[in-house]
């Protein structure tokens, strides 16, 4: 605290901003503490990958030249799984870089059957309370793979965090990992505003399986006109999940193969 002289006022203002100065240098060492403590609590030697398809995705998140992965394909392909890997793998080894990355963002169409919109202003409860429901999917794999205390402790400490589709619009996201999953329930309008999120320093992986949408209106996926028209775009990376990357039980490839030929034929499978 300094000694007041005559200039009362100037040296009030001083004060003020020295100790607004001091607060942010502190938040913003607390917040690479954090982070630090984070990176140094998993391996990512102990990650591994069934199927060359699923190493493609973790290399093409890990590759500096690639801003967007997009993964889709059958279930139990390890979609997620792999996804998550990758982002973990950047994560911590962009840490001692000079583009360290602040946050993991996990995003998720909300939508179901009876809820067309993405808006949960009407559910109850706290916004995580509200999308927990929606997330189970990214705690389970998570957890497959990193320590649940850790995983914990990156969520309560806003390192991993879970972010609404119906809240994305007017914010920029910068020094972050995105993952995008059920890209499939997404319309066109909602996925192009999630890529125009995308801030320096940012990369965005977007999941789904074209043939699962929830949403009765197909011809509105975002995922699909992503496949078929944006293919072409450098820093974009498609990779296609197929029966050989299954890695649940060996009936699901019959399964999903039978539900093709009746679609093929004509049978609404929807």
């Amino acid at each position: 605290m300094k000694i007041k002289t005559k200039n009362v006022q100037q040296e009030d203002l001083e004060e003020i901003q020295d100790y607004i100065k001091n607060k942010e240098k502190n938040k913003k060492n607390m917040g690479v503490n954090l982070i630090n403590d984070f990176v140094n609590s998993y391996s990512v030697r102990e990650f591994t990958c069934s199927s060359e398809n699923q190493k493609k995705i973790v290399k093409s998140i890990c590759n500096n030249d690639t801003i967007i992965t997009v993964v889709h394909g059958q279930a139990g392909t390890g979609k997620t799984h792999s996804a998550i890997q990758g982002t973990l793998k950047q994560f911590k080894s962009a840490f001692k870089s000079e583009t360290p990355y602040k946050k993991i963002y996990l995003l998720k169409s909300v939508k179901t059957l009876d809820n067309k919109s993405e808006d949960i202003g009407f559910l109850k409860g706290t916004m995580e309370e509200k999308v927990a429901p929606f997330m189970f999917s990214y705690d389970f794999n998570f957890v497959q793979i990193i320590d649940k205390v850790v995983y914990n402790n990156a969520r309560e400490a806003q390192i991993i965090e879970f972010l609404p589709l119906a809240y994305i619009r007017g914010i920029g996201l910068s020094d972050c990992i995105i993952i995008l999953d059920e890209a499939q329930n997404i319309n066109n309008s909602i996925l192009r505003t999630v890529l125009s999120r995308i801030g320096k320093n940012c990369k965005l992986i977007i999941l789904g399986d074209t043939k699962q949408k929830d949403s009765s209106n197909v011809q509105t996926s975002g995922l699909d006109l992503l496949i078929n028209h944006f293919n072409d775009i450098d820093g974009i990376d498609f990779i296609e999940m197929g029966p050989e990357d299954q890695s649940r039980a060996k009936i699901i490839n019959i399964i999903e193969s039978r539900y093709d030929d009746l679609e093929k034929k004509g049978i609404n499978i929807a």
